[in-house]
């Protein structure tokens, strides 16, 4: 970890449970471009503060496209081996690197490095072969040509951060550039000005859609930021059989909130307020809400939630996102999408 990153991040000692919450460091490397790096701590602490580390690590297992199973000359043992396992059922793939600090390791152990003597150049590109070339994300995919007029509706209200876009917004407008698409960026008040027949799409907050939806004229399509995460990372038929939840909701019902960032909640925060007292609205019934934010792992009883409700997760990978769908969808709750969630119960 303090390698690849260049600098000493992780705690560094031979006893055992030295690192006890994951540790994440963005970085650049070469050859694989922007990456996040996650030191988890080992599986092989039976005690009970141990079994709390295993859990984070076997979550953040879920989250990553790629591990680096780091091991000793002794090679790999009974803890390697789990975590193998775990790493092929959550679909991870897995690169052993032996650190030879530790002795002389036979080839057949691994890829050989000395993080404190061993250019990083060389584990980068080792990283680099088995990662493989990404794809980069695509909001639009071919719903976008060159030429095409895009809005992209930006409320600047309480919630929106001082003195930038939020990160999806400045995605779809960099996509937009990229496809040398024609983007047109206003706040809601202004969209009337530019919004015509010869505008393609137009992208909105999801809070904003009722209100921009009674200007966008028939024929021009609308959809949300979080909508375009969605099927960039998401599942898009489960999120559409789980709107049909929203139907069926019954007084004192469970409806579990699952954000992918953490920050401050206002008054008009639209996980934590809007969503829950719409909902009430729609169903006309009162509910429970539980919320989560962040890689906050689930809760281990999912069975008592009626509904899930999933951001556009912009700030994970599509790992994160569909691990926790996966979850969800083995014990049988109906999940959706904010956007699409809003888009169904403001009628458009």
């Amino acid at each position: 970890m303090n390698a690849l990153a260049g600098e000493a991040l992780s705690i560094v000692s031979p006893s055992a449970g030295t690192t006890t919450d994951p540790v994440r460091r963005a970085v650049e490397l070469k050859g694989v471009g922007a990456v996040v790096l996650v030191d988890t701590a080992g599986i092989d602490d039976s005690t009970p503060l141990g079994c709390k580390r295993r859990r984070a690590t076997l979550s953040a297992m879920e989250q990553c496209d790629m591990g680096l199973l780091v091991t000793g000359a002794e090679g790999i043992g009974a803890p390697e081996r789990e975590l193998m396992e775990q790493a092929r059922r959550v679909e991870l793939p897995i690169v052993t690197v032996v650190n030879a600090r530790d002795g002389h390791p036979s080839v057949a152990a691994g890829f050989a490095f000395d993080p404190l003597h061993d250019p990083i150049d060389r584990l980068c590109d080792h990283i680099a072969v088995h990662l493989g070339k990404a794809a980069p994300l695509s909001l639009f995919g071919d719903l976008i040509s060159e030429g095409d007029r895009v809005v992209l509706v930006c409320p600047i209200d309480s919630q929106a951060p001082a003195g930038r876009l939020i990160l999806p917004q400045v995605q779809a407008l960099r996509e937009l550039l990229d496809k040398r698409a024609i983007a047109l960026v206003v706040q809601p008040s202004q969209l009337e000005q530019v919004v015509g027949p010869d505008v393609r799409m137009v992208v909105t907050d999801s809070q904003a859609i009722a209100e921009v939806g009674r200007v966008v004229p028939e024929g021009v399509e609308l959809t949300t930021f979080s909508i375009l995460l969605a099927g960039a990372k998401g599942d898009m038929s489960l999120y559409e059989r789980g709107l049909e939840a929203l139907d069926h909701l019954c007084e004192g019902d469970r409806v579990l909130v699952m954000e992918s960032c953490l920050h401050h909640a206002g008054c008009d925060d639209i996980g934590r307020v809007k969503i829950p007292r719409m909902l009430e609205r729609h169903s006309g019934v009162s509910l429970r809400f539980d919320f989560i934010g962040g890689t906050q792992p689930l809760p281990d009883t999912l069975s008592d939630y009626v509904l899930a409700l999933q951001c556009g997760g912009c700030m994970v990978n599509a790992r994160a996102v569909k691990a926790r769908l996966r979850h969800l969808e083995r014990e049988h709750v109906p999940v959706t999408n904010y956007g699409m969630a809003i888009r169904k119960m403001s009628g458009r």
